[in-house]
């Protein structure tokens, strides 16, 4: 459930509170960065996956080429523990290479590819940092105010106003953040805003780990460091007792999905908190942006990191911008759970809260979360077709996907409505399985079942 701004309020008419709330943009503004930040994630989530996919299609053929060619050229020997043995005639060899290297390349990229993947994510993350503190410094001036940053007098003559000289000030003081390691990022952080940021923050370890890991990827080929070692056992990483000193290390797409979701929550956690915090005037627009990211997730089948999410935005945060906000992180963290199996937690999640005073909209979604058709559709009828859930609703919010399957919203949307209701399926939002188990497979390439010798 989602909200459009200044939107929800029963009695309003046609207006929604379940619809997505708009995107304004302000300068500077917490929000923008905050789903600029959202957006580029699932960006290099997706392409990933897709790339690896392109990558194992690669590779494949690489390896039936090079098959090909030697069956054509090559005069079997012997067939033992399932290779095969070929000779092959000294003019052929230079062809046999060249498939030969192809086949490597391939399986190189492979191998070399996620950890890239993985290096982006976190510059991702580091310059969303960057720009959630100018954010904060230009709409904060007394911070800067307070900063030890100097110029000297040559510096300063090449400014021409004082606001450009706060500009160079602001500058530096995110330089100097942003090269600090990330824990010491979170030692400012907390420092200077006064926010215990780590307290109760399950990601941590590994958000420790991935960044550590990231650091051997850009200056030691993935090889384990003492520092690297160190600084995981200083903030509680569980590691395999496969990783020791000089062990290489290599990304999986299990280990990027987890990172992709450790930074996904842990850049809209700090940016929520940060923003409520410096920013309480705006509580309305921080809890239409969180909504906004949770429902997008829930859209996108990323039901585990929306209930996380939903999880902080009704327990962690103790305070929100109205009572309709606070229900739908309700409705919507009770809906995480229906769809990763869990009826009975959603029903827990339901039951603790009075609904009857609750307008339609909310009465009909309840309804639906506890598969009570019946009633849902007797929502959906008094709501009317002037109602604040429209046909592109139906069809499109996750939370009626298997309501609108059902005979009782058939007639209800047909009494509604005067048409019938068309199921369209929608492409998938994230990676098939088809596609993770390709990339699964493909971190461990093919070796090539023939063996090649030269001709005597």
């Amino acid at each position: 459930m989602v909200a459009k701004k200044k939107a929800g309020i029963p009695g309003a008419k046609r207006k929604s509170s379940l619809k997505a709330p708009s995107n304004r943009r302000s300068d500077p503004s917490m929000g923008d960065e905050v789903q600029s930040y959202v957006s580029q994630m699932e960006s290099l989530y997706s392409a990933l996956f897709a790339t690896m996919d392109a990558l194992t299609q690669r590779l494949s053929k690489n390896l039936d080429e090079m098959q090909k060619y030697v069956n054509e050229k090559g005069i079997k020997e012997q067939i033992k523990d399932g290779n095969a043995s070929y000779v092959l005639q000294s003019s052929d060899l230079a062809g046999f290479e060249r498939r030969n290297k192809e086949v490597a390349k391939s399986a190189d990229a492979i191998i070399n590819i996620p950890a890239t993947f993985l290096v982006s994510l976190v510059c991702k993350y580091d310059a969303y940092l960057g720009r959630l503190l100018r954010v904060i410094f230009e709409k904060k001036p007394e911070i800067v105010n307070a900063s030890e940053k100097k110029l000297t007098f040559s510096d300063l003559s090449d400014f021409t106003s004082i606001k450009a000289a706060r500009e160079a000030i602001i500058e530096r003081e995110i330089e100097d953040i942003i090269r600090e390691s990330h824990t010491k990022q979170f030692d400012w952080m907390e420092s200077h805003f006064g926010l215990p940021l780590r307290k109760d923050l399950a990601c941590w370890p590994g958000f420790v780990e991935l960044t550590e890991r990231r650091n051997l990827f850009v200056h030691c080929d993935g090889i384990v460091s003492t520092q690297y070692l160190s600084v995981c056992r200083t903030h509680s990483v569980v590691l395999p007792d496969s990783v020791h000193r000089g062990s290489q290390l290599a990304v999986s797409p299990d280990y990027f999905k987890q990172s992709f979701t450790c930074l996904f929550e842990l850049g809209v956690k700090l940016g929520q908190v940060l923003w409520r915090k410096l920013f309480p005037s705006e509580f309305e627009a921080a809890d239409e942006s969180l909504n906004m990211v949770c429902f997008s997730l829930l859209v996108d089948g990323k039901y585990a990191l929306s209930r996380i999410l939903l999880e902080f935005a009704t327990g962690t945060l103790k305070k929100h911008s109205s009572e309709l906000n606070r229900q739908r992180f309700i409705v919507n963290l009770a809906q995480a759970h229906k769809w990763e199996g869990d009826q009975e937690k959603c029903e827990a999640i339901l039951s603790e809260h009075d609904w009857t005073a609750s307008c339609l909209e909310f009465q009909l979604a309840i309804a639906v979360l506890r598969n009570d058709y019946t009633k849902a559709v007797s929502a959906m009828r008094e709501m009317g077709k002037a109602g604040r859930v429209s046909k592109t609703e139906y069809a499109g919010w996750p939370i009626f996907k298997d309501f609108i399957k059902s005979d009782e919203f058939e007639g209800g949307y047909k009494a509604v409505f005067g048409e019938n209701f068309i199921v369209t399926e929608k492409p998938a939002a994230t990676p098939t399985k088809k596609t993770q188990s390709r990339a699964r497979a493909s971190t461990a390439p093919r070796k090539a079942r023939t063996r090649v010798s030269r001709g005597r």
